[in-house]
């Protein structure tokens, strides 16, 4: 069959999600992906809360679960550590090639067909429907199209990190915390992070707009890391949704709609939340025409999270054009703040807002006039009171 209620391009996490939801529905969906295999090639961290587990449907299973805490480690520069415990939020680490597969399963078994090997050269809308054009010589005819492609068709180049991560064997680290890194000269304008999965093997990554790899080697050098077993390069969009998510039949979900979080690039719980309305908007437009999609979707995505990506926003700026002495006065009074309490009940999903609010507004503004002075202080103001 060529004709379809939904054709999804891209067979990654936001359109495998929104593949399952649709087909849920007993709606006719075609998944059409690229590569060779589901999955592949895994990029991304797969850092996610029990919220977004729950709130997305994914399964606490072995199978999908590497590992999981409930602490997360900071350094700087020079050294300097503290460790937030997130209290009744744990942390897991997917496997995110049996992730991708799994949904790839869900949907198949919903009635949805999957393609690898195929490429959407063109595509086309009119009034009634699009036309895809497939590895130039199959057409298919579909009353959505839902472009879920990732961060390499996402339109903002200026919006993009080079994002570099192995598989590497590692010391002397705890293993059951994630820990992250800030220091201009192995990840400026962003960080670096070491995940374990067990007590011998992690996912070791950063990124950054530079040649990443040799910032990549750097980094391994100073963790004392000589082994590793697979390593990815791939584009993390940190500059947000940049254009309508919705254009006539056509849809945008995931990394190429720029459903992600600009402080970290991570896109599993704003894209999967996306493809979770998305189905349930292409799935009530096709019972009641007369219903908005720009509505159901594309503003309802927006409402849930336009004020945490405008402080993400901010605060991605502000790392950005930091350096390393102001990364250490950041950590110095971090120190202080968390001496009495580390254990928090910070939201992992909504981290900047969720921050604000346990430091307090007056506090957050003290430290920001401190240590960038008052203009930067004042945008911040306006940002968290509007």
């Amino acid at each position: 069959m060529d004709k379809f209620d939904v054709t999804i391009i891209g067979g990654g996490f936001s359109g495998l999600l929104c593949a399952k939801e649709l087909s849920a529905r007993n709606l006719s969906v075609k998944v059409i992906e690229e590569h060779n295999e589901i999955g592949y090639p895994n990029k991304c961290s797969g850092v996610i809360s029990l919220k977004t587990m729950q709130s997305l449907n994914i399964p606490i299973s072995k199978n999908l679960v590497e590992n999981r805490f409930s602490k997360i480690v900071f350094y700087s520069p020079s050294g300097i550590n503290f460790s937030l415990d997130f209290k009744g939020n744990e942390i897991f680490v997917l496997n995110r090639y049996n992730l991708d597969n799994y949904l790839a399963e869900e949907a198949i078994k919903n009635g949805a067909e999957v393609s690898i090997l195929s490429k959407a050269t063109s595509f086309l809308q009119n009034d009634i429907n699009v036309k895809i054009k497939v590895n130039d010589n199959q057409t298919l005819t579909s009353s959505y199209l839902v472009d879920a492609r990732g961060a390499n068709y996402y339109g903002d180049k200026m919006g993009l990190y080079n994002g570099v991560q192995a598989y590497a064997f590692y010391k002397d680290f705890d293993s059951e915390a994630i820990h992250v890194f800030f220091d201009k000269t192995i990840a400026p304008g962003f960080f670096a992070w070491l995940i374990p999965i067990n007590e011998n093997l992690a996912k070791v990554g950063l990124a950054s707009k530079l040649n990443s790899f040799e910032f990549i080697k750097t980094f391994f050098k100073r963790l004392g890391i000589k082994n590793y077993i697979k390593i990815n390069f791939s584009p993390i969009v940190v500059g947000g949704v940049k254009g309508n998510l919705v254009r006539d039949k056509i849809l945008f979900v995931g990394d190429s709609a720029g459903q992600t979080k600009p402080t970290t690039g991570g896109g599993i719980y704003f894209g999967g939340m996306g493809s979770i309305l998305l189905a349930k908007a292409i799935y009530n437009k096709i019972l009641n025409p007369s219903i908005s999609l720009v509505e159901e979707y594309e503003k309802k995505w927006i409402l849930n999270f336009y004020k945490e990506i405008k402080l993400m926003k901010f605060a991605r700026n502000m790392l950005e054009n930091m350096d390393n002495n102001v990364i250490e006065r950041l950590f110095s009074i971090a120190k202080d703040v968390l001496s009495n309490n580390t254990s928090l009940n910070i939201d992992y999903d909504l981290h900047i807002s969720s921050i604000i609010k346990y430091i307090g507004v007056k506090n957050i503004l003290k430290i920001s006039g401190n240590v960038f002075g008052n203009t930067i202080t004042t945008i911040l103001k306006s940002l968290i009171t509007k």
